[in-house]
């Protein structure tokens, strides 16, 4: 983005000077090493924004030749990947005026006259071509095009859906002629050796060069690609065994290349030259060595179709794991494409069958990937159809005749947020996925207010219980009381889904919102809060009701199934009265404190309750707008009145210890430097904790007692036992935010925490619409948007 705008704007200060004499005055190897430069970083520009090697040529050109179509044609790029019109229209008509017939030139005109409904008609070619429809995408390309495109990505795709549906060799003749535009284009090299290998016509020299492209950075995966393809056509002469062994020599691990070399070196030996064979005597035939014995994909598939009717999903995947281990073949990787189907990982499906296509467009390859193409785009229309509908409540909210809403700051958020934690499978792990689509806008007359409305479409997964574990089967559930006519082997995954929605509103010194936990759950609960804020001299304080659902494991979020007697347990909810006490003058340091009591209840759970006491210091020793530290000392404790950290069932699920306290220590680095803001924290601490003994059916009497009988059979006394606990701990996170436009900012977080059994992570990235513009610089510290469900915030 900054080099397509300094391009524009030196462009703009020399307009009056002339451009076909500077142009004449530039030394011709500069003009082929820019333009071999910017052809083959162009995508590198596109979408990393990271060119130094190209600025710094580009810079060459803008002093020597600043009105060089090549330099026109990347601003007219730029501003149309920006939306610039004007820029676009002025720029375009200089260059139509300094070089008509230009190749730039051509290129630009064939970009900007397709229409909206063209542009969505090429994205349909591109479709048909990755389904094999080639003669449905050659009609269209044709009638788009009534003469080939000179475009390189859109010139490639024209000829490989000619060569697919009609001829390999009109389509490496097209692609040749595009040599003398791009000599020194990887992709457009790698197209043309593409339809030679299609048709068994590719020469050492191509093979050398096929090595070359496959330790480019950008190219070499498609490149080996390509390689891989040719090896079974190729003639075992000495030339080719040379090339090979050159590309052997790269790859000196590549399981695939050294079983091709020795079939080649194989085939080798079993030629016999002519001029041995004299008179009556028979050639000696070297009987052909037997290829490897590869296991059948289609039996390894009827077999985890079989794991799954029965069940036992973890069994199917390591069965296909297996498979692909020792056999890649198309077969075996269509066939594993179709049991990640079925066992719900679809976006893991696309990915192979994506794969697969590209070598293989057999029916039921191409109707596995329609099949999961439009799942994902029905997936996708879901989330924008929710956006459109948040943003046509905010424009009919803007539309009311109030004058105040011209100054209101409306923002509209979309994130997506992956809470991690990486435990036991099935049991105490837990993968959550959301999606956040919110809306906030300032009300009153003042603007001092502020609502908002949030919504979160949300899937958690805990992963496939082993129930053959003998650790964790009597630990989990009511399986302690299960015999052996019990499941046993990998459960099928716990897995729910839902979406949770909240509204909000901050009015003078009030915040309330309400909501729901994720609707489609197994149980959904009411959430939501009510507090105040004021100030009593130099001190702040608060006071605050909330109830909120726990979100730290599969059982107190989405709730969970007992698999050995069908019984549920779970959510959990928490309810607190708490308060707050602050004090801050802008003085450079502060002190703050919350204090509070919380109740949890659940269905078929233990009730609990719980009380709190936080405070800490801070200072800020460092402090300017490009960057600012900040530390000090935290200081936590609380208790419970029970234990319910445990997964059998009445428990909880969640940390909960009879007393805890720690001492930390935070440190804060935050700032803001023209369109991007940053703040990262690391914390270290030490702490000390101490467990109650708990049940292992602390809500089920009747439970315990028969667990308590079955003590001498089972080994096990069901008791949890207390103890002491503690340890040093730490936590790192980072923010990073940047302005892309006026209206349009994106942002990235991560969150990782480590102690001694607890090692959750979570990330987010998020894109947030100012409605405003760019009167608003990005936030300094920048904050991510935060799930609803867990934990309400303000903009």
């Amino acid at each position: 983005m900054l080099l397509s705008k300094s391009i524009t704007l030196a462009l703009m200060v020399w307009q009056n000077t002339q451009p076909v004499s500077q142009v004449e005055l530039v030394d011709q190897r500069l003009f082929e090493r820019s333009r071999s430069l910017v052809e083959e970083r162009l995508q590198l520009w596109n979408h990393r924004k990271q060119n130094v090697q190209l600025e710094e040529v580009m810079a060459q050109l803008m002093r020597v030749a600043p009105e060089h179509p090549h330099l026109l044609e990347l601003a007219i790029y730029g501003a149309l990947a920006e939306e610039r019109i004007g820029d676009v229209q002025s720029l375009w008509q200089r260059l139509q005026r300094q070089a008509p017939n230009h190749i730039a030139t051509r290129r630009v005109a064939e970009r900007m006259q397709l229409s909206a409904e063209q542009q969505q008609t090429l994205a349909q070619v591109e479709l048909y071509y990755f389904a094999g429809r080639y003669d449905e995408a050659q009609r269209l390309l044709r009638a788009l095009y009534p003469e080939p495109p000179i475009t390189l990505s859109t010139a490639i795709l024209y000829w490989d859906v000619i060569g697919n549906a009609q001829s390999r060799e009109q389509a490496i003749g097209g692609l040749r002629q595009l040599r003398s535009w791009y000599p020194e284009a990887a992709e457009l090299e790698l197209a043309i050796i593409g339809h030679q290998v299609a048709i068994d016509a590719v020469e050492p020299e191509v093979l050398a060069r096929l090595t070359d492209l496959s330790l480019n950075p950008f190219y070499g995966e498609q490149a080996l690609s390509l390689w891989l393809r040719a090896f079974p056509s190729l003639t075992p002469d000495a030339a080719t065994l040379r090339e090979v062994n050159h590309l052997a020599g790269y790859y000196p691990k590549h399981s695939e290349i050294a079983r091709y070399r020795k079939l080649l070196l194989a085939r080798q030996n079993e030629v016999v030259p002519e001029q041995q064979v004299t008179g009556d005597a028979q050639p000696q035939v070297t009987p052909e060595p037997e290829a490897p014995v590869l296991p059948d994909p289609w039996a390894a598939f009827d077999s985890a179709v079989a794991a799954i009717e029965a069940g036992q999903p973890g069994k199917a995947e390591l069965e296909m794991q297996q498979l692909i281990a020792e056999n890649k073949s198309t077969d075996a990787r269509f066939a594993y494409a179709l049991i990640l189907e079925k066992l719900d990982r679809e976006d893991e499906a696309l990915v192979l069958a994506r794969q697969v296509l590209a070598e293989d467009k057999g029916d039921g390859v191409v109707a596995l990937f329609e099949r999961l193409t439009a799942r994902a785009a029905q997936a996708e229309a879901e989330v924008v159809a929710a956006a459109e509908a948040v943003l046509a409540a905010a424009e009919e909210s803007s539309e009311q005749p109030q004058r105040q809403n011209s100054n209101a700051e409306r923002y509209l958020w979309l994130g997506y947020n992956l809470a991690d934690r990486d435990s036991t499978p099935g049991i105490s792990s837990l993968e959550a996925k959301t999606w956040m689509l919110r809306y906030s806008s300032s009300f009153g007359s003042e603007q001092e207010n502020r609502w908002f409305v949030q919504i979160e479409p949300t899937k958690v997964n805990a992963g496939a219980a082993d129930l053959s574990d003998s650790y964790w089967r009597p630990r989990f559930g009511t399986g302690l009381l299960c015999d052996d006519s019990c499941p046993t082997g990998l459960w099928p995954e716990a897995k729910d889904s839902g979406v949770a929605v909240g509204i909000g509103v901050e009015w003078q010194n009030w915040h309330a919102d309400l909501g729901r936990s994720p609707i489609g759950f197994s149980e959904s609960k009411w959430v939501g809060s009510l507090g105040y804020d004021g100030d009593i001299g130099e001190f702040g304080w608060g006071a605050e009701v909330e109830r909120r659902v726990l979100t730290s494991a599969f059982i107190n979020f989405a709730g969970a199934e007992d698999p050995f007697s069908a019984r549920e347990w779970g959510p959990v909810v928490e309810t607190t009265l708490g308060g707050s006490f602050n004090w801050d003058q802008g003085t450079g340091w502060g002190w703050w404190s919350n204090l509070g009591v919380s109740r949890y209840a659940g269905s078929n759970v233990k009730s609990n309750q719980r009380w709190y006491a936080y405070t800490g210091v801070y200072k800020t020793f460092y402090d300017t707008e490009a960057l600012a530290f900040d530390s000090g000392l935290t200081a936590l404790t609380w208790g419970f009145d029970n234990d319910q950290s445990q997964t059998t069932y009445g428990q909880g699920g969640y940390y909960s210890p009879k007393n805890y306290f720690s001492l930390s220590i935070p440190l804060s680095i935050y700032g803001r430097l023209g369109r991007f803001s940053y703040h990262v924290r690391a914390s270290f601490g030490q702490s000390e904790s101490r467990l109650h003994a708990a049940d292992f059916f602390p809500a089920h009497p009747e439970l315990q007692e028969e667990a308590l009988a079955l003590t001498e059979q089972t080994g096990i006394t069901p008791v949890f036992e207390g103890g002491e606990g503690g340890g040093f701990g730490r936590s790192l996170s980072a923010t990073l935010e940047y302005q892309v436009t006026n209206h349009w900012y994106i942002g990235v977080a991560a969150l990782l925490e480590r102690s001694e059994f607890y090692d959750p992570n979570n990330f987010t990235l998020y894109l947030r619409y100012d409605f405003g513009g760019s009167r608003r610089a990005p936030n300094r510290p920048p904050y991510p948007p935060q799930r609803y469900v867990s934990q309400p915030w303000w903009d």
